[in-house]
């Protein structure tokens, strides 16, 4: 007869020594203990899912009465959609934070498509500005830039152009009545779809308001741009506009081309970058940096921090255009930067700005930056059957130096106001003193 297998357990039943009587009371009551310490939980656990049941009704139920007093005594027709999408951004931004925001699903969609160097748009970018019509003031989108080959240039739009009103599905919003981002967003929307811009121009001395009609279209972001001086050939400008995935390879790229020209002389420009993503900013710093050494340490509310330092990172999926490779690690090192800020350079901007400070790899001329030196998670709302999204501040960073610069800002090595009387996509080099003064530190050598 063939002997059958014992099973695991038959044979740790085998080595396991008897048990006395004792020890099995001991046992019984051990048992008796955890399933009364599980039943706590439990019920615990039943009382606190009540409770939220319960809130969640009554505030279900607080929209439920409003919305029936409108059907039955509302003499005007209202879009119940759109009240409860303003109801639940207005929860949001009460807060308190003012970087914490809610995301309905069609915004939801262009942020993580701009996020990855993607959107649907005009192919602008612009500048929250103010200009003088028929003697009265109005605050403007000043257009700082227009994409080549964009919907905005076949249209006509021109730098410089200040726009006052934009009209979309949803009818016309004039600048002057709502926040930056609101009117911005304005911009955005479905491929195919028009937007109409009543744009303040001024032509031949004289500011008249003209209308240009723009179809969205899918559009692919440039957040750096490199170009040689033109009073200095020797040294390059770098502009980077802000900090999404495809960043590194865009920086890689530009300054790749700017050195083989033979610009031995870097100015980094940061006026006007609101930041970014914060694995986006890292992988650029590292490229600057000698191995090992820190880029920034995150820490939350507990207290629990991460150090990011110079090192080797591999991403896949759509971070993958953020991976740092060995051969990347201090790529730019040995040539001389200057790295020019504003009071609209932020976050992770900032970061880039006071690495370089604090390993004293290059002079900061300007005026003294934001000063936001928190990080924002992006949630999707679809794993709990909603739409949109959620960014919530969740860690505080600081730069290698750490001391941090929430609130405070940086504070440039060499001081330089820009005229108040002059756009900054507008001027040529030679009129621009934060860039005359970096270029002067740069071949000069001075840093004040």
């Amino acid at each position: 007869m063939v002997e059958k297998p014992r099973s695991e357990r038959e044979k740790a039943s085998e080595d396991k020594p008897s048990e006395s009587p004792s020890s099995n009371i001991i046992w019984r009551f051990a048992v008796l203990l955890i399933g009364a310490v599980l039943l706590a939980v439990l019920i615990t656990h039943s009382l606190a899912a009540s409770r939220y049941t319960a809130k969640e009704s009554e505030e279900a139920h607080r929209f439920r009465v409003l919305q029936q007093y409108l059907d039955d005594v509302a003499y005007y027709d209202y879009d119940y959609d759109k009240m409860l999408d303003e109801a639940v951004r207005a929860y949001v931004d009460s807060s308190g934070d003012p970087y914490t925001v809610y995301y309905n699903a069609e915004e939801f969609e262009q942020l993580n498509r701009a996020k990855q160097g993607n959107y649907v748009g005009i192919g602008i970018s612009v500048e929250t500005g103010e200009a003088v019509y028929k003697n009265k003031p109005l605050k403007v989108l000043r257009v700082v830039l227009v994409q080549k080959n964009s919907p905005a240039q076949k249209a006509g739009l021109l730098r410089g152009d200040e726009i006052v009103a934009i009209t979309t599905e949803a009818g016309t919003t004039q600048v002057n009545d709502v926040s930056h981002s609101e009117a911005s967003a304005l911009l955005r929307g479905e491929a195919g779809s028009e937007v109409s811009l009543t744009v303040l121009r001024e032509v031949s001395n004289n500011k008249g308001l003209i209308e240009i009609r723009v179809q969205r279209e899918a559009l692919v972001l440039e957040s750096v741009s490199g170009r040689v001086s033109d009073i200095e050939s020797t040294v390059g400008i770098l502009a980077i506009t802000s900090f999404d995935l495809k960043t590194p390879e865009g920086l890689k790229e530009n300054m790749d081309k700017l050195l083989a020209s033979g610009v031995r002389h870097i100015v980094i420009d940061l006026r006007n970058n609101g930041g970014g993503d914060l694995e986006s900013v890292v992988t650029c710093a590292g490229m600057f940096l000698e191995k090992n050494q820190v880029i920034l340490t995150t820490r939350d509310k507990n207290g629990k921090e991460k150090v990011y330092t110079a090192n080797e990172r591999i991403h896949s999926g759509k971070y993958e255009p953020c991976t740092l490779r060995k051969e990347d690690i201090g790529k730019y090192r040995g040539y001389s930067y200057a790295i020019l800020i504003n009071e609209n350079t932020a976050s992770a901007a900032e970061l880039l700005a006071a690495v370089f400070r604090d390993y004293s790899l290059g002079v900061a001329v300007g005026t003294k930056s934001y000063g936001k030196g928190s990080v924002q998670s992006l949630y999707s709302l679809a794993p709990i059957g909603l739409e949109g999204g959620i960014r919530v501040t969740t860690k505080m960073y600081f730069p290698p130096c750490g001391e941090g610069y929430d609130g405070t800002g940086i504070e440039p090595d060499i001081a330089v106001e820009f005229p108040w009387d002059k756009h900054l996509s507008l001027v040529e080099d030679e009129e621009d003193p934060q860039l005359m003064r970096a270029i002067e530190a740069l071949i000069s050598g001075k840093r004040k």
